[in-house]
């Protein structure tokens, strides 16, 4: 039986390898990183169809009360509560022309794409009724 010899080269090799897998880990935060950045993805758009409601009912009835419910003029109900955590979606009336919509995400991040400044999970948007 030949002689195995325990090559330098292999296990450096080996070395680089696992350290390269652990360091891209690190980096991207691996497969549960992914997971909640999707979840989070799909609280953000739950929120946008809460804006989009939102101002639906102010523009085409001029209703700024904090109820998002679908109606005969904006049929398009969002969805009113988190799928992952079952936890309720938040909406807040300000004044008049101001919403505050919260949702509870799983990812540190000081702005989401679209809707405008977030700060401890909520944005607040700006309606005009009956504009």
């Amino acid at each position: 039986m030949a002689e195995q010899r325990k090559n330098p080269a292999v296990w450096a090799i080996v070395a680089l390898a696992a350290g390269t897998i652990i360091a891209g880990l690190a980096v991207t935060g691996g497969p549960m990183q992914g997971r909640a950045e999707r979840r989070d993805q799909t609280r953000m758009s739950d929120i946008a169809a809460m804006s989009r409601q939102a101002h639906c009912l102010a523009n085409a009835e001029s209703r700024v009360d904090g109820d998002l419910s679908a109606t005969a003029l904006c049929p398009d109900a969002p969805r009113m509560q988190d799928p992952f955590s079952d936890a309720p979606y938040q909406v807040e009336v300000l004044d008049p022309r101001h919403l505050r919509l919260c949702a509870a995400f799983e990812q540190e991040r000081e702005r989401y794409p679209g809707l405008g400044e977030w700060r401890d999970g909520c944005v607040v948007i700006e309606l005009r009724a009956g504009e």
